[in-house]
């Protein structure tokens, strides 16, 4: 035992040893133990059994719960904590059993430490069977403890166990009693427990844990590669986590067990010595094996006998005969055949552009087609990675033909008796807004409607522009000296095909349609078109103002084209289709925001005229603000912002109208330091019956402008009448 553990035994009683207590529930797994585990965080305390003649080592605060039953005394002699054990051995419980001639005679034994052990129940010291359990099993590989089997596949012990268990069933009453009785003075307490136990409901039996060989493939040589592979690879949506979880579940991988056990599938072109068991894996198995399979596909391994896959060479070479040798009967995991698919697929390449799979296959196909592309090729089988989420049903609950709660995509395109179609691109407008990364995907009615209203807004918008759309919009045209409104909505524009094509880029559909959304229902028919609608209707129809506003509005129908064609693509093409001229969107040149038409200022303005806006509203209350005009104090700097759209000290036309809903603006500059004043008045103008503002002449129907503007349209040349 460690020195400073062989320290505080001594102090208690010189020269004496140490017993452990471990209890198991599966008596037939203890002549395989081969280790046993402690906490290392965990206290435990040594103290005396009953006659005084033992000392025994227990967690500490499991031992009230023990001692009566394994007749220790109640108080602690000495206490410590687990990692104390660190490097301890321990003599078997079988050790005197075997004969002196067997390898485990008095075999010594690792005391290791382990998570899965708790003060919860037993004793603080959990028995290790390495091949009966699974963490066990990796606690063994963790602690590099070479699997000694002694149950075999029929469930008997083998020549691993002692030699009064060896052939006995391990599941008989009768090898229970035999194990008990070799126990025999180790056994310090037995009584009958009832618990939770694995159980094939099929065969009606309990299930048996059992390593058995397997071919296993060496993530080890592989991890590091691959995680250089997938460094150079896309995620969709980007990982927030750090490591992703990609890299996280294969730094976690300790093997791959590419082996199985089935009877049909793709075989491991194995051969095996009858006798010794030793297995041939031979490059001229292979060659021959490939040759067969080219000729009568894969089942001819089943199908053939040993004669037919080894070469008559190669048996010369081993110096055995065909009656020596047999088949192998494993075959390759199926996720070994899935992740070799691009090698088929993918040609010469050998490289996709995206490859797309739920979020549970980061451990698995994403992960066995990475290991072996970076085996086969040393570089990942795909440029981008695109992880979604799964459907549930409107209580989260997974989708189910037994529960009864599947929603076919058939139905909704096409609809039912009972429902009608929603149609393709509401569907996929669906798909869009629940598409939040790994997120579950909510399939409800309360979605669908959210994607039919989503749908409808973009429809109502287009249909707006479409009234009004001009020609291709020229890019390179000066616009410094547009109206403010106009040039905000430019600026509007590039950032709004930025973040479209950002959200694109990074395949975050769900961020792209609020982006759309948010532009439709607020820049575009809350503010843009709301505001321009005197000049649009109002103005002469060939007017330089009016042209500009078309030119906006066409360009705004062209950058929502743009970025709702990948969602919407019907949409699109029919909103194409009664745009004369446009040419069909799929076949024709997308519309591309300049960056001159960034100017980020202009939003700085604009939050200043909301604000004075607000202001404005507050002040003339329930009134009808058209019928005031209103005069602004303003600290000179803010005025001669001001200014610049309204060039006037007063206007009864300016875009300060447009924006404020007034009939009339005056500006009137202060000092800096003088708080800014807004003052309301009753407009002394008339109502104009064209326009609807205030801003006729007493006794006047029409005001200046309109005036001008009927006055063109019935000059005796003019072909049109459009008002």
């Amino acid at each position: 035992m460690p020195s400073v553990l062989q320290k505080i035994v001594n102090d208690i009683k010189p020269g004496a040893s140490l017993d452990l207590v471990v209890w198991t529930s599966t008596l037939w797994s203890l002549p395989a133990n081969q280790a046993v585990a402690y906490g290392a965080e965990m206290d435990y305390c040594i103290v005396k059994s009953e006659s005084g003649e033992e000392l025994v080592l227990v967690a500490q605060e499991l031992l009230p719960s023990v001692a009566e039953k394994l007749k220790l005394q109640n108080s602690p002699l000495a206490t410590f904590k687990g990692n104390i054990l660190q490097g301890a051995f321990y003599r078997s419980m079988f050790g005197e059993v075997f004969d002196k001639t067997h390898a485990h005679h008095n075999e010594k034994l690792p005391m290791i430490p382990s998570r899965h052990v708790t003060n919860t129940a037993g004793t603080g010291l959990v028995h290790i069977a390495p091949c009966h359990g699974q963490d066990d099993f990796l606690l063994a590989l963790e602690h590099k403890i070479p699997l000694r089997q002694s149950i075999d596949k029929s469930m008997t012990y083998t020549k691993e166990a002692p030699k009064d268990v060896q052939g006995l069933n391990i599941l008989e009453k009768s090898t229970a009693d035999q194990i008990m009785s070799l126990l025999d003075a180790n056994l310090m307490f037995s009584e009958p427990l009832v618990h939770s136990y694995p159980y094939d409901w099929r065969a009606n039996c309990p299930v048996i844990v059992l390593a058995s060989n397997q071919w296993f493939l060496s993530t080890e040589a592989l991890r590091q590669k691959a995680e250089d592979a997938l460094a150079r690879v896309n995620q969709f949506p980007v990982p927030t986590q750090n490591p992703s979880p990609m890299v996280s579940f294969l730094r976690n991988r300790p093997y791959w067990c590419i082996s199985r056990q089935r009877v049909w599938g793709t075989p491991i072109p194995v051969v095996y010595h009858k006798k010794t068991g030793q297995a041939i894996l031979h490059k001229d198995i292979i060659e021959n094996l490939c040759n067969l399979i080219d000729k009568n596909g894969t089942d001819c391994w089943w199908k053939c006998n040993v004669q037919d896959i080894v070469p008559q060479s190669l048996v010369d070479k081993l110096e055995l005969s065909f009656d020596q040798l047999e088949l192998g009967k494993d075959i390759l995991d199926i996720w070994f055949d899935s992740g070799l698919t691009w090698s088929y697929v993918l040609g010469k390449t050998g490289q996709s552009n995206l490859c797309i799979e739920g979020a549970d296959q980061y451990s698995a196909w994403f992960q066995t087609s990475l290991l072996l592309s970076t085996a086969l090729q040393a570089r990942a089988p795909f440029h981008n990675l695109q992880i979604h989420g799964f459907v549930v049903d409107g209580k989260g609950h997974k989708m189910s033909k037994s529960v009864g709660n599947v929603i076919s995509p058939k139905d909704l395109t096409r609809g039912t008796k009972s429902k009608p179609p929603i149609g393709i691109d509401i569907l996929r407008c669906w798909i869009a807004t629940q598409a939040d990364g790994i997120e579950k995907i909510n399939a409800s009615e309360a979605t669908f409607k959210t994607a039919t209203e989503i749908v409808f807004k973009i429809r109502n918008l287009a249909k707006y522009l479409l009234s009004y759309v001009g020609p291709r919009v020229d890019t390179t045209e000066d616009t410094s000296n547009w109206k403010f409104l106009d040039r905000l909505m430019l600026h509007r524009l590039f950032c709004f095909q930025q973040q479209i094509n950002n959200n694109y880029r990074r395949h975050n559909l769900h961020f792209a349609t609020k982006n759309m959304l948010n532009f439709i229902v607020n820049d575009a028919t809350a503010v843009y078109c709301h505001l321009i609608k005197d000049r649009l209707y109002c103005d002469a129809l060939e007017s330089h103002q009016r042209q500009q506003c078309v030119t906006v509005l066409t360009a705004t129908l062209d950058t929502l084209l743009r970025a709702m064609g990948p969602i919407v693509p019907h949409l699109a093409e029919e909103i194409c289709m009664h745009w004369e001229g446009r040419g069909r969107f799929f076949y024709t040149p997308a519309f591309d925001v300049p960056e001159k038409w960034n100017q980020p200022e202009l939003e700085d303005i604009w939050e200043k005229l909301e604000a004075l806006k607000y202001s404005i509203k507050k002040a003339v209350g329930n009134n009808f603000e058209q019928e005031f005009g209103v005069t602004l104090e303003v600290p000179r700097d803010f005025y001669t912002i001001l200014k610049r759209i309204q060039p006037e000290d007063e206007s009864w036309n300016s875009e300060l109208c447009d924006i404020f809903l007034v009939a009339a603006v005056a500006l009137q500059p202060v000092a800096e330091e003088e708080p800014m004043s807004i003052d309301l008045w009753k407009s002394p103008r008339s109502q104009c019956l064209r326009c609807r503002r205030f801003t006729a002449m007493p006794g006047a129907e029409l005001c200046e402008r309109c005036e001008d503007v009927v006055a063109s349209l019935l000059k005796p040349d003019r072909k049109s009448s459009k008002v």
